[in-house]
């Protein structure tokens, strides 16, 4: 028997205990949780041994320690008939929305424009007394469409 040969029979006897291993592994790096007021070092150093032991990447490590919300998703809580939606956002959505700009104010018109009228800067259509004087003419001459 050469060394090639031996090796491949002990990965065959070995590599489902190795998987079994593994599984366990990952299982208990994933549902270990650190405890309130208990100090951070032992979980930090109990979670490198588990990365070890599994051949996990550093920067994967970051990853799955920080395992949290993602920041991108919304949070909604729908209420029932006419009640307001609660949508909490995360503060990075808050920073990404651009806040909507004010519509510049349209300059109000002068208090004595043109006359349409006269063609006058003293006064609008409105008071001239030209235009009332031929309103007052025109009212009188024109026979009234109501009723009998």
């Amino acid at each position: 028997m050469d060394a090639f040969t031996i090796i491949g029979q002990l990965k065959a006897m070995f590599q489902e205990q190795a998987r079994q291993e593994r599984v366990n592994t990952i299982k208990a790096f994933v549902n270990y949780k650190l405890a309130k007021g208990s100090p951070v070092s032992p979980y930090v150093l109990k979670m490198k041994s588990y990365t070890a032991k599994l051949n996990i990447k550093s920067s994967s490590e970051v990853l799955m320690v920080q395992k949290g919300k993602n920041p991108k998703k919304r949070e909604r809580d729908q209420g029932k008939g006419k009640e307001k939606v609660v949508v909490k956002a995360s503060k990075v959505d808050a920073l990404a929305v651009p806040r909507p700009r004010p519509k510049p104010k349209e300059p109000k018109p002068p208090k004595e424009g043109e006359c349409y009228f006269c063609k006058k800067i003293e006064h609008w259509k409105r008071k001239c007394p030209l235009y009332l004087e031929e309103l007052k003419k025109n009212k009188g001459s024109i026979p009234s469409t109501s009723g009998t």
